[in-house]
């Protein structure tokens, strides 16, 4: 490696940045066969997970989606309706006749 006279600082040449770039790879992959194979595993469904998220839906899917939630809050509000409308007849005919 050779130092440039007129800074002092050592002069990087492309064959030294690429020597440097696979011996920082190896020891990536070093560091990756070294783990415990569970926490290898947790990594790679991670990475699964984050490649889902970014994963664009068909307008099939986001219909469907979209009817789930739809249909669900629907059956929620019938049940308060429902729950409400048998409190007001419990009210009318059996506490306060």
């Amino acid at each position: 490696m050779q130092t440039n006279k007129r800074s002092g600082f050592h002069v990087f040449r492309a064959q030294d940045r690429y020597i440097d770039e696979i011996l920082a790879a190896q020891e990536r992959q070093l560091e990756d066969l070294q783990k415990d194979p569970e926490t290898r595993a947790q990594e790679e469904l991670m990475e699964k997970r984050k490649e889902m998220l970014h994963q664009e839906l068909s307008a099939s899917e986001k219909a469907g989606l979209v009817g789930g939630a739809v249909a669900a809050g629907l059956i929620v509000a019938g049940i308060f309706v429902l729950v409400i409308f048998l409190f007001l007849l419990f009210c009318t005919k059996i506490w306060f006749v």
